[in-house]
């Protein structure tokens, strides 16, 4: 038996790619030897990463809350007559966020 195993290391060394064809058609080996290996209980599988990007937010659904935020700030802001610096600075009335709100940036009577 040892001779076998001599003999296999020996043709292993002096033809590498027959390893590597094997890796090739059986690429299940790497994940295995990985999975033995790494620190992580398991690594993520095609499934895992197709349910994670179903679960993120997308380019539109950041920029939809985004609109309702500075909606709401600047709802906030025009109820107690608030502006951003630039606008305060230019001696302009508008909003908190950026844009223009068109009110006069005052305090509501009776607060």
């Amino acid at each position: 038996m040892e001779e076998i195993e001599r003999v296999v290391e020996r043709l292993l060394d002096e033809k590498p790619e027959i390893v590597e064809r094997a890796i090739l058609r059986h690429p299940e080996i790497i994940y295995d030897s990985l999975a033995k290996i790494s620190p992580f209980k398991d690594l993520a599988t095609k499934d895992d990463i197709r349910r994670l990007e179903e679960k993120m937010a997308t380019k539109e659904d950041l920029a939809r809350l985004e609109r309702r935020l500075v909606t709401l700030i600047n709802g906030l802001g025009a109820s107690w007559g608030l502006v951003n610096e630039e606008v305060f600075r230019e001696g302009d009335q508008g909003d908190i966020v950026g844009g223009r709100m068109g009110g006069r940036g005052r305090r509501p009577q009776g607060r």
